[in-house]
C-alpha cells in the first residue's frame, strides 16, 4: 500500500507540479519575455534611435564649421551678444515710443 501511495505521489509531482506549475510557468516567462523584447525593440529603441539619427544628422554642419580655435568661438559669442543687445535695444526703443 505504501508502494502504491509513492507511486501515485510521484505521479502526481511529475505531471501536475513539473509539467503543469514549473513547465506551464517557463513557458509563461518565455512568452512573456518575447513580448517584452518586442516593445523594447519597436516601441522603445525605435524612437531613440530615430531621435539620434536626426540630431546625428543636423549636427553635420555644425561641425564643418568648427576649427578648434578658441578665438573664433570668442568671436561668434561677441556677435551673438551684439545681436541678442540689438534687438532688445530696438524692441526698447519702439515700445518708449
Amino acid at each position: 500500500m505504501l508502494c502504491r501511495c509513492s507511486t501515485a505521489l510521484d505521479d502526481f509531482d511529475k505531471e501536475v507540479i513539473d509539467g503543469l506549475g514549473v513547465n506551464g510557468a517557463g513557458i509563461l516567462a518565455r512568452a512573456i519575455s518575447r513580448i517584452s523584447i518586442w516593445c523594447e525593440t519597436w516601441i522603445v529603441e525605435s524612437p531613440v534611435k530615430l531621435g539620434a539619427g536626426a540630431i546625428r544628422a543636423l549636427s553635420i554642419p555644425v561641425r564643418m564649421i568648427q576649427s578648434g580655435l578658441l578665438q573664433s568661438y570668442i568671436l561668434l559669442v561677441v556677435i551673438g551678444l551684439i545681436g541678442v543687445l540689438g534687438y532688445y535695444l530696438y524692441t526698447a526703443h519702439h515700445v518708449i515710443r
